[in-house]
């Protein structure tokens, strides 16, 4: 955990970065200095996420600004949205960061956040602002990138879930929901079976050269130790040349080889794990226990999300993903490490997804 005084010091950072983002978000719809004002943007952002994610004491710094930092997060993602320079890919790549981290901050920000809610529902123009951004449009949500899509999806979901206004539920049932369709899926299990076998290959050859460095240190060592002269050493090295080895430089750097594979994993998960905790939460807001009060109106808003959701076949997908990965557990008993974590977090999630169906 974070000591009390680094928590203090991380605080009081919160507010110079929500002002930090307001001076780049008008640096960048003056499009001058693009590249600057987009590489600081997602730097900042990306940190007060992580400040929203794991700072204690940030929820209520927050709410106190709540004002501001939804007016600038949103005006991020709307600028995002309309802004279109394909050719520029170092821009693209900049602009899909700041998206990315600017949703995933709202979907944070809301997580158990009732007085987030609340202070949302109170701004008569939030959901209009809302409503004109999730509806098909030249500058809507859907010219976000997939991943800033199902953040902004998940933050919906939450906003309905802590007891938001009737147009949060319309927006889930006409337009949302049908953006997290796509995520709740396992296209291509040879993807899965390859990406692994590169990481096994990858490990036994990063051990292999562990061991090999370490064989070098110590012949450099007992050299060191024993003075041999260089000339005497590259005599006996001349007469006794290490055939079939490759130079140090030329061999494929195995560490490397395991973190590129590790990332072409998580690449294929991330999205899925998100996508899987929104339809965990989405499918919460359809359960009431007997000591819960609804009213007519709640129960007609259940019953008509529950329509949608069935509507765009989110249970059947759920279905179907249980039956791949847990296929894939059973038939792959001797994954491991950060692989065998993922494939059981994604099966455990597909769980309370079920058994939220269930009740």
């Amino acid at each position: 955990g974070i000591s009390p005084q680094r928590q203090a010091i991380a605080l009081g950072w919160f507010p110079l970065f929500v002002n930090r983002i307001k001076d780049c978000r008008e640096g960048m719809q003056r499009q001058t200095h693009m590249h600057r004002w987009c590489s600081l943007a997602a730097s900042c952002v990306e940190a007060l996420c992580h400040l929203v994610e794991k700072v204690d004491g940030t929820v209520e710094k927050l709410n106190s600004m709540h004002t501001l930092v939804w007016s600038e997060i949103f005006s991020l993602l709307q600028f995002v949205a309309g802004f279109d320079d394909a050719k520029d890919e170092a821009l693209t790549s900049y602009l899909n960061e700041i998206a990315i981290f600017a949703s995933r901050t709202l979907h944070s920000a809301v997580d158990e956040n009732v007085e987030m809610v609340e202070n949302l529902d109170q701004n008569s123009n939030t959901w209009t602002q809302i409503e004109a951004f999730v509806k098909p449009s030249t500058n809507s949500v859907r010219g976000l990138p997939p991943l800033a899509q199902l953040h902004f999806t998940g933050f919906l979901v939450l906003c309905r879930q802590l007891g938001s206004s009737e147009v949060c539920q319309h927006l889930l049932e006409h337009f949302a929901i049908e953006m997290l369709g796509p995520f709740l899926v396992m296209d291509d299990v040879n993807l899965l079976d390859e990406t692994k076998t590169k990481y096994d290959q990858a490990l036994r050859l990063w051990e292999k050269q562990k061991q090999e460095y370490k064989l070098e240190d110590d012949v450099i060592n007992a050299v060191d130790a024993r003075k041999e002269p260089a000339r005497q050493i590259a005599r006996r090295q001349k007469s006794t040349p290490r055939e079939g080895k490759a130079k140090f430089d030329e061999r494929s750097d195995g560490e490397q080889m395991v973190q590129d594979a590790l990332k072409q994993w998580e690449l294929m998960f991330a999205p899925l794990h998100v996508s899987l905790e929104v339809a965990a939460n989405l499918f919460s807001c359809l359960v009431r226990h007997d000591s819960d009060m609804s009213s007519d109106l709640d129960e007609s808003m259940d019953a008509d999300l529950a329509q949608a959701v069935l509507r765009h076949g989110i249970v059947q997908k759920i279905q179907n993903l249980f039956f791949v990965t847990g296929d894939y557990q059973l038939t792959h008993p001797t994954i491991d490490g950060k692989l065998k974590d993922d494939i059981v977090d994604v099966v455990s999630k597909l769980m309370a997804c079920l058994s939220n169906i269930a009740l």
